[in-house]
């Protein structure tokens, strides 16, 4: 059964976006009134990584993704919430925890500024908590809520 995890907004070059083809699976991305906003069919073996170049008005508009592969087919909606609830918390000086609300956001992305992701986690609980391996102040949180995502700047606790 494919699996589809919870997606990013992010800025990508160009050559990493996804060009519309023949394929085996299809995502098709929907609005909240039923609305065809895309379907794009991919050539998918085993794990991918998609980056697809959405206008803001599509990307604002996009309330369900399907995957369709013969193995069957996974959707994902964006979950009903407010803003993100975080905390990070210094264990040592070299590494933090973040504890948040997965049921509103079930996925995180976690880097420090301008530098690369250290930590990424999921989840479905009230209070999920991933380790996150650094050892600055603030780190930037990218909230997912599965289909858009939320950057805020966390302080740590105890740094």
């Amino acid at each position: 059964m494919p699996l589809l995890e919870p997606v990013f907004d992010i800025d990508a070059p160009p050559e990493s976006l996804t060009r519309i083809g023949v394929g085996s699976a299809l995502l098709v991305g929907s609005a909240g009134d039923g609305r065809l906003l895309f379907a794009v069919a991919l050539d998918v073996s085993g794990a991918f990584h998609v980056d697809l170049p959405l206008s803001p008005e599509a990307e604002i508009a996009l309330v369900r993704l399907r995957l369709i592969t013969s193995a069957g087919t996974v959707e994902r909606t964006a979950t009903a919430h407010g803003a993100p609830k975080a905390e990070a918390i210094a264990t040592n000086d070299t590494s933090g925890v973040l504890a948040w609300n997965a049921r509103a956001f079930p996925a995180v992305r976690v880097s420090v500024a301008r530098g690369p992701v250290v930590a990424y986690g999921t989840g479905t609980s009230t209070y999920e908590q991933i380790d996150v391996p650094t050892d600055v102040r603030r780190i930037v949180v990218e909230f997912s809520d599965g289909l858009h995502s939320t950057t805020r700047t966390l302080q740590i606790f105890g740094r």
